[in-house]
């Protein structure tokens, strides 16, 4: 009969090697929930601000919404964070100018940055005349 009176090296590396492989894991798992969280904050927030300047553009008059008055007067007045920035674009929906103009195409767009990558998040929106 053999003698159980302890535990052999091999045994023990073997363990070590095991245990080291299972927290390295873990441990990743977990800096990648928490990037994916920070990753989805950020994203959020860009959204809360696209959101934003789509529900204001919709309480202004149909001439004020134009490129000149929404990058010079409306997107100045937040208080945005220093990792974005706001960006409008308006175009008329009919560009030949065939018809009465009617409706304007209204692209927001937010950009930002995390952990060195520029990330973006864009919208698009009708404004139509009031008649």
């Amino acid at each position: 009969m053999k003698n159980n009176k302890g535990i052999s090296l091999t045994e023990v590396s073997v363990s070590i090697i095991i245990l080291s492989l299972f927290v390295g894991i873990i441990g990743s798992l977990f800096y990648q929930i928490g990037l994916n969280t920070e990753m989805i904050k950020y994203n959020a927030i860009a959204t809360h601000y696209a959101v934003k300047v789509a529900e204001d553009i919709d309480k202004l008059s149909y001439e004020n919404v134009n490129n000149e008055f929404l990058n010079t007067t409306l997107i100045p007045s937040y208080n945005i964070e220093d990792q974005f920035s706001i960006g409008v674009d308006v175009r008329n929906y009919n560009e030949n100018n065939t018809k009465e103009d009617l409706l304007k195409i209204v692209t927001i767009q937010v950009n930002y940055s995390f952990l060195n990558r520029n990330e973006t998040y864009k919208i698009e929106k009708l404004k139509v005349m009031e008649l």
